[in-house]
């Protein structure tokens, strides 16, 4: 491959991170949308793991055990994170770990996944 052309497909190049991000977010909004919050944390957290390791260019996002440690010590400072916008990650991975959480927390969370998404975009 000559040079030029190996630095066009280097731009042009997608980290499938995102799309994967993008379908578990999507698949969280049907899963609320059909009043079943069985499974949305696990999806909501996974999509916003893998949004902020393509932002990070990584090939794949930390365990969810080690996403609040890579959150304050990776992304923030690399500037891809707010301090408000690292806790709001934080707070969704933290609930996706527990069990019985009420719909209306869900609901936020799912609320707080999409505005981020968007600002991320």
């Amino acid at each position: 491959m000559y040079n030029d052309e190996r630095g066009a497909w280097e731009r042009d190049k997608h980290n499938p991170l995102h799309d994967l991000a993008r379908q578990k977010l999507r698949s969280a909004d049907v899963l609320l949308e059909q009043q079943c919050t069985a499974g949305v944390m696990d999806l909501l957290a996974s999509a916003l793991l893998m949004k902020l390791a393509a932002l990070n260019n990584q090939a794949q996002a930390p365990a969810i055990t080690d996403a609040a440690v890579w959150v304050y010590t990776e992304i923030s400072p690399r500037g891809l994170l707010t301090p408000e916008q690292a806790a709001q990650v934080v707070q969704v991975v933290s609930f996706s770990l527990g069990s019985n959480l009420p719909e209306l927390l869900v609901q936020q969370a799912a609320n707080d996944v999409g505005q981020l998404f968007e600002q991320m975009a």
